[in-house]
């Protein structure tokens, strides 16, 4: 069997790869598939305005010669982008960025739609310690922010304060763990677009940004919700999962 090449890039260079490595090593075969982790090193409007100054500028290149994570170049030397089958981008909403602007967010997932072309994005609300940010299961499901308490120290200790004890060691989340996370992820998703709570099917990442841009609006907060098992509700067939 033909082995393919997933490249992930993320916004930063340590708890993002952990947490999905720790999927990683629960749900993908590492004799069918190898991935390749890299670091953007900065934040989704950054990586806008660079992909911006060239339209036909390669994101695998841009990574690979990133000034910022000179580590990739050493990641990816053996490679070349067309060696790369599917792009995966994880990065934060950033709603209480200086440089916040929802419809760059909806240009950047109009872009970046389609794992085997330019790549698919997945944006965690607010930020990747959405994961972790599970006061229970059943509470997880109205769970929301205010923009104001979106800030990266402001959140960080917020999600730290009220989320479930297991879900702060990363290193020993277990399949089922997994699994009630993707499943606690989209039932939420699901129950607040359309106010019916399941999992059969769920919603694509630019309908949730519609969503959440459309619920600051009104009272200026967003669903926590995590990039990571919506990614895996995604690339996986639902019977693979066993959910």
């Amino acid at each position: 069997m033909l082995r393919s090449t997933i490249l992930c890039l993320f916004e930063g260079e340590r708890r993002e790869h952990e947490y999905f490595y720790s999927l990683q090593s629960k749900f993908f075969n590492e004799e069918q598939v190898d991935i390749v982790k890299c670091s953007y090193g900065n934040d989704i409007f950054e990586l806008f305005e660079e992909l911006e100054k060239d339209d036909d500028l390669n994101l695998f290149d841009l990574v690979k010669e990133s000034v910022l994570t000179p580590n990739n170049k050493i990641l990816l030397e053996r490679l070349t982008s067309e060696d790369v089958n599917q792009i995966y981008l994880f990065f934060d909403m950033e709603c209480q960025d200086d440089k916040y602007d929802a419809s760059t967010l909806t240009k950047m997932l109009e872009i970046f739609n389609l794992e085997d072309d330019k790549g698919k994005l997945f944006l965690s609300y607010p930020m990747v310690e959405a994961l972790r940010d599970v006061p229970s299961l059943e509470g997880y499901k109205n769970l929301k922010v205010d923009v104001e308490n979106c800030r990266g120290k402001k959140y960080k200790k917020l999600s730290a304060d009220r989320g479930m004890n297991y879900l702060h060691q990363i290193k020993k989340l277990t399949l089922e763990d997994w699994k009630e996370l993707i499943k606690a992820n989209v039932e939420k998703t699901n129950y607040f677009i359309e106010g019916r709570s399941h999992f059969e099917t769920c919603y694509d990442q630019n309908e949730i940004l519609d969503a959440q841009i459309k619920s600051i609006d009104t009272d200026n907060h967003i669903y926590v919700l995590s990039a990571y098992p919506l990614f895996a509700f995604y690339h996986f067939p639902k019977g693979d999962l066993n959910l």
